[in-house]
């Protein structure tokens, strides 16, 4: 959800399609005054935790952050600043009034306010106490909380209170230095340009999304790999010999676990093939659809490719379809499909971290520009990871799938 929200902010919500994408459920007046892009400018992108870079706008601004982690009132957000809860939101249930003009409501947290209310300096120690005796009542943890701690409660508080210390040099200089990236490929370009600050114990670290899977088969992630690999590889090559890494550590959702799988960083003659095969790929499935081609079909038929293997039998037309269109390939959905569903999204999320880490390369050779050029075409997030009941707005007919197939077959003999 954060990844495409962000690029909602950036690059999506414009006047025009907030109209579009509201009609029929909101009533916006179409003299809205919207210009361009209008939260491109204000939405950033931080290392680490936003937490800390929140609560300083918080402090600085006296303004409100929006969020489900109620923790943000631990944090020195000022005597103006307060928590609004986002699960909390909702439109005022009225039926007289007209859509535009129905208010929204929401639980509002002010820190200041409820610690004098309890006559406390802050509530991080109420928050410490609450911690040390979480089924004691409210008024006996506030009388906690006023007593003199001894030595090693005192040493114990400092250690719980440290996360939530503001460090206002840290926060502006991440606002300063923020990118238009996806928060985990963010996060990776962060590592790796904050060495001086941020040491490396271990190898960069990656940690991918949590699929909705069927966790008795073989990890969705397992597909996409080699398209994580190349990207890791090509930005690894981009940067300076002294900030290159051998390793990267990956952190998957396995079953109930979360497992770390350390992967070596290739060399150029890999590169140079996996490249190769990859663009040498796309057009083969651009070749197949023909007129049919569109870009979200593209991409989509390019992962059930990738999955099935490259010439291996892929499913019969109208299960194929089915599919493309809808999410499932029987009478109704299974487990099956659901996985399909999640190795899909993850070859798709495999090539947007690609795409985003092979942009920091100024390698110039025809094969890498191609590479990018081709990636271009690639949907934003609210496309690419598309519900099954938003599948239909890019509908493959049954002859469509049909003629793909066969002329597919006939390309990978």
């Amino acid at each position: 959800m954060v990844p495409a929200v962000f690029e909602d902010l950036k690059y999506r919500w414009n006047k025009e399609n907030i109209l579009h994408a509201a009609r029929g459920s909101l009533l916006l007046a179409d003299s809205v005054a919207l210009q361009g892009f209008p939260w491109a400018d204000a939405t950033v992108m931080v290392p680490g935790e936003a937490d800390m870079h929140c609560a300083y706008l918080a402090k600085l601004t006296g303004s409100a952050i929006l969020t489900n982690d109620s923790d943000l009132i631990l944090h020195d957000i000022g005597p103006h600043g307060s928590v609004v809860l986002l699960h909390s939101l909702e439109l005022e249930n009225t039926y007289s009034a007209r859509s535009i003009d129905v208010p929204l409501q929401a639980v509002q947290l002010h820190p200041a306010s409820l610690a004098q209310r309890f006559d406390l300096a802050d509530l991080l120690r109420l928050a410490y106490q609450l911690k040390l005796h979480p089924n004691s009542g409210l008024t006996e943890l506030i009388r906690l909380a006023k007593e003199t701690l001894g030595p090693q409660g005192s040493a114990d508080y400092m250690e719980f209170s440290e996360e939530y210390k503001n460090r206002p040099e840290h926060a502006k200089s991440g606002i300063a230095n923020s990118h238009h990236l996806d928060p985990r490929v963010s996060e990776l370009v962060w590592q790796y340009d904050a060495q001086e600050i941020n040491p490396w114990d271990e190898f960069p670290r990656f940690y991918l999304a949590i699929l909705n899977e069927d966790h008795t088969r073989r990890c969705a992630w397992e597909n996409g790999f080699s398209y994580r690999v190349l990207g890791y590889s090509i930005f690894n090559a981009s940067r300076p010999p002294s900030r290159r890494s051998c390793f990267i550590d990956e952190f998957v959702r396995r079953g109930e676990r979360i497992a770390r799988d350390t992967i070596a960083i290739r060399d150029a003659d890999w590169i140079a093939n996996q490249m190769t095969a990859f663009c040498a790929r796309l057009r083969l499935v651009r070749a197949a659809l023909g007129e049919n081609d569109t870009a979200t079909k593209l991409w989509r038929i390019f992962a059930l490719c990738d999955i099935y293997g490259w010439g291996g039998p892929l499913p019969n037309a109208k299960p194929f379809s089915s599919f493309l269109n809808f999410g499932y390939m029987g009478d109704q959905m299974d487990w099956a499909d659901i996985h399909l569903a999640a190795q899909v999204q993850a070859v798709l999320y495999s090539l947007r971290i690609m795409k985003q880490l092979i942009g920091f390369t100024t390698s110039a050779n025809d094969l890498m520009l191609e590479m990018q050029d081709t990636l271009t075409s690639l949907p934003p997030l609210h496309v690419l990871m598309r519900s099954r009941f938003e599948m239909a707005n890019e509908y493959l007919t049954e002859d469509a799938a049909g003629e793909f197939l066969k002329r597919y077959k006939q390309l990978t003999r």
